[in-house]
């Protein structure tokens, strides 16, 4: 998408988007930072107002998974080879800030609780369990993309 586009959509002109964006690569990462932040502060959220372990996981993955992007896979890529080293590295300490600091959260109060068994059992800890899960919800099966965020919440519920 041009930059001509992109200030179409917004309703604005060309050298007006150039006032606030010095480039597309800027407005690009702006975007993305401000999505991390939206998602840490909604897991932020569910972190507060749920006690229970499994309580707080559904919620989290059931979060994830009405908010990710679609397209999470072409995203990252598109990181990866268009932006430069400087803009990689503060996507990605914004990205683990924002949804590994979180999660690893959950998990460590978890164990904190004794409402999990020892991690080190099992070769990982709180950061590793929170990378896991979020690969594992990158992984949506076809059938819950095609039903309803009800229909998702309920059957995750009935794990």
């Amino acid at each position: 998408m041009s930059t001509r586009q992109i200030a179409d959509a917004c309703g604005l002109t060309q050298p007006a988007l150039y006032h606030h964006f010095k480039n597309k690569q800027t407005l690009y990462i702006e975007v993305i930072l401000n999505e991390i932040h939206k998602t840490k502060t909604g897991l932020e959220r569910i972190i507060k107002r749920h006690k229970d372990l499994k309580e707080r996981l559904v919620e989290v993955a059931y979060f994830i998974l009405v908010n990710k992007p679609e397209e999470m896979n072409q995203m990252f890529r598109d990181i990866q080879q268009e932006l430069s080293a400087d803009a990689r590295k503060l996507i990605s300490d914004s990205w683990f800030n924002g949804f590994i600091g979180p999660i690893s959260e959950i998990f460590a109060k978890g164990l904190e609780a004794g409402d999990l068994r020892n991690p080190a059992e099992f070769g990982t800890n709180p950061i590793n369990s929170a990378f896991l899960l979020l690969n594992l919800l990158s992984h949506t099966p076809l059938e819950a993309k095609n039903s309803t965020p009800q229909d998702q919440k309920r059957s995750m519920n009935s794990m």
